[in-house]
């Protein structure tokens, strides 16, 4: 089992105002003392999909998002980013602070144009359960026809149910149905993408 260890998002109310800078200096002596299995900062990112949310929460998310960032240039480490309704501001802070360990885009459902963007920047998109779904047309093709070197696996367990198990606990066992479907989407074989996509973790991480 290896790690990744981060201040999500997703959990911006329990990162005080005055506290978060704090929280992130905590973050850093962790990343020092666990060198062998932790191998990436994460998940980290930006969570602009509540319509409620108030500039002061972007404002703080921002400054999170940046500071890890810039702890994984320090500690030269790949990140673990989730972004939702964020993909145009997290590229605007990749393409300053320019990660030289790259890291995933976690369940990434952006455009085409946003993809290519972080492929550029050294960034591997993760799919999931998405793909899965017949309408989700704009991943599908996407997880399609972006080069395969640049895709990982994942299924986000406990969450994003694939289909055919809504409602249902997920389970990290289900990344083989993932693979299924994108062999299937792809019209290659199973172990061609199952090979693939290990070897492109294993290079990220440095496994």
């Amino acid at each position: 089992i290896v790690t990744a260890l981060g201040l999500h998002p997703y959990f911006i109310s329990e990162h005080h105002i005055s506290k978060y800078h704090e929280q992130l200096k905590i973050l850093d002596p962790l990343l020092k003392q666990c060198p062998s299995n932790v191998v990436a900062i994460g998940e980290t990112g930006l969570d602009f999909f509540d319509r409620a949310i108030t500039p002061q929460q972007i404002k703080i998310q921002t400054e999170l998002f940046i500071g890890h960032v810039e702890l994984a240039c320090r500690h030269q480490l790949p990140l673990i980013i989730h972004s939702r309704k964020s993909h145009d501001q997290i590229l605007k802070v990749l393409r300053r602070y320019k990660p030289e360990y790259g890291g995933i885009i976690h369940a990434f459902s952006g455009s085409e144009q946003q993809a290519l963007e972080y492929i550029k920047l050294g960034f591997t998109l993760g799919f999931g359960g998405g793909i899965t779904y017949p309408r989700a047309t704009k991943t599908r093709h996407l997880a399609t026809t972006l080069p395969i070197n640049s895709i990982v696996l994942e299924t986000d367990a406990p969450d994003m149910p694939l289909n055919g198990y809504q409602g249902k606990r997920n389970e990290p066992e289900r990344v083989k149905l993932v693979a299924e479907c994108l062999a299937e989407l792809r019209g290659i074989s199973l172990m061609e993408v199952a090979e693939a996509t290990s070897q492109n973790c294993r290079k990220l991480f440095r496994l």
